[in-house]
């Protein structure tokens, strides 16, 4: 059996016992809980049968498992899937075999993949230096725990993804079948945004952001960073195929995404997507995407549904406003904590506890959740300048290098749309994060990475036109037919 260029693994009757080995030892597991008289462990370790199958077929390709985390890591903005299902198993598991198959691959005669390159290597690994050295700063201060220990091992997580998501991709066709995959999973996100309950909490008359459904508390700012990040990469995806049927299916799916959006009620989100909106008309001069625009808003604004939620939403914001007034007070305290740790930070997302030490003034049981409600505030407090630096370098250099790509007139054929819809989607996540914070999220967290990951992919793949030239449009290396 011929090993592709990213390493193949080969399913052999020794793999077969390792797996029956495990499943053994799952179903003991099951026995052990029952005896033991706790039915939690028995049903973990069931349910965890169907996933060692799964994982027992995608091993075969690094390329499949990416796949299997673009599929489902959209469902994290809505909750859809249980918490610890998704740190353990979509996270954790997933890229520990990701990293369990690129160590081991010279045991495989597969041919070396390339890497990143040295500019957008160096910021993800100053990046990660700065969460362990910030982690151990905490600690050495007392100001550890095991939240903050576990948004660590999230951020290292999240660098992971990005260089994966760089590496793995072997062509264009593949990149593409990854962005479907987001593309109908958060489209079905979306349809089931209108299902969930009225929100609780904060949020004045317009009701609030958090709401109780399925798994756990749905943010629903965390959703709209989610869905107005991935609209921007499914509309990208729709006017790169050439295929009618594709065309169709994500322009519905665009449509979704908008209403979910509005529905989600987030300025923060809607300042992101505008811009990034702002950023698609300007580079891409396509006639047909402000066409559809036009009648996408036109239709979504003549329902009083949404027409209502908008211009609702929009009034209440002013100098009075409550929530305006609540990231003043954040933004201050953090750069009072930026002033006294500037250099090593007080460890990754913990900034949320640390405040109080400043003297932050409301009581710690209601405010305990509270970050900088800035992503770059965030990350400056909790991991000092120098992982604030090496963010910044990572994004920045991501979204020059797609913006590269866009300007100098990339066809479809080498992914010139692909990378615009990638660029908005970073644009409108960054520009966001002026006004939130979602790296206490795993799955927008993780979506950065991803997106991250994508846009060295595309510099690989889009940017050496010899290499995309010689590819047949809408063909992998392997010669498997691609959906375009």
């Amino acid at each position: 059996m011929s090993v592709p260029s990213h390493g193949r693994a080969a399913i052999t009757s020794k793999s077969w016992k390792l797996f029956l080995v495990c499943q053994a030892v799952c179903v003991l597991g099951a026995g052990w809980g029952l005896w033991r008289g706790d039915p939690r462990v028995a049903v973990v370790s069931l349910a965890f049968l169907p996933q060692l199958l799964l994982w027992f077929f995608l091993v075969g390709e690094e390329q499949r498992l990416l796949v299997f985390i673009a599929s489902l890591l959209p469902f994290t903005g809505l909750e859809l899937l249980p918490v610890s299902y998704a740190l353990w198993v979509l996270y954790f598991g997933t890229m520990g075999t990701l990293l369990f198959l690129h160590v081991t691959r010279f045991t495989l005669s597969a041919i070396p993949s390339p890497g990143l390159t040295p500019r957008e290597r160096g910021p993800l690994l100053a990046f990660g230096v700065s969460v362990v050295v910030a982690a151990l700063n905490a600690a050495s201060r007392g100001w550890g725990s095991s939240s903050m220990l576990v948004s660590s091992v999230r951020a290292l997580e999240m660098l992971l993804a990005a260089w994966f998501f760089g590496v793995v991709p072997q062509s264009l066709g593949q990149v593409r079948v990854l962005m479907y995959a987001m593309g109908a999973a958060i489209g079905l996100t979306g349809v089931g945004a209108f299902l969930v309950p009225t929100a609780v909490g904060e949020g004045g008359l317009l009701g609030g952001k958090a709401v109780q459904w399925l798994f756990a508390v749905v943010n629903l700012n965390a959703l709209a960073t989610i869905v107005a990040s991935l609209c921007m990469v499914v509309v990208g995806a729709m006017l790169d195929t050439r295929r009618t049927s594709v065309r169709v299916g994500l322009a519905v799916v665009t449509f979704i995404l908008l209403a979910a959006l509005l529905y989600t009620r987030s300025r923060g989100a809607w300042l992101g997507f505008g811009v990034a909106v702002l950023y698609f008309l300007v580079r891409s001069r396509s006639r047909a995407f402000v066409l559809f625009s036009a009648m996408c808003f036109l239709l979504l604004f003549s329902l009083d549904i949404f027409r209502v939620s908008l211009t609702s939403r929009i009034g209440a914001t002013s100098a009075q406003d409550p929530s305006l007034w609540g990231r003043f007070v954040l933004w201050a305290f953090a750069a009072k904590v930026v002033k006294a740790n500037w250099l090593l930070g007080v460890g990754m997302e913990n900034f949320g506890s640390v405040k109080y030490v400043f003297g932050y003034p409301f009581p710690r049981a209601a405010t305990l959740g509270y970050n900088a409600h800035n992503l770059y505030l965030e990350l400056l407090a909790d991991l000092g300048i120098i992982g604030l630096l090496a963010f910044v370098s990572a994004l920045g250099g991501a979204l020059f290098s797609l913006d590269r790509l866009v300007r100098r007139g990339a066809s479809k054929v080498n992914g010139g749309f692909l990378a615009l819809g990638l660029a908005g989607g970073l644009i409108a996540y960054s520009t966001h994060g002026l006004l939130d914070s979602l790296t206490w999220h795993h799955g927008a967290f993780m979506l950065l990475g991803v997106m991250l990951g994508l846009a060295a992919s595309l510099r690989r793949l889009a940017g050496d036109s010899k290499r995309a030239s010689a590819q047949r449009p809408g063909m992998d290396p392997a010669g498997a037919q691609i959906a375009r």
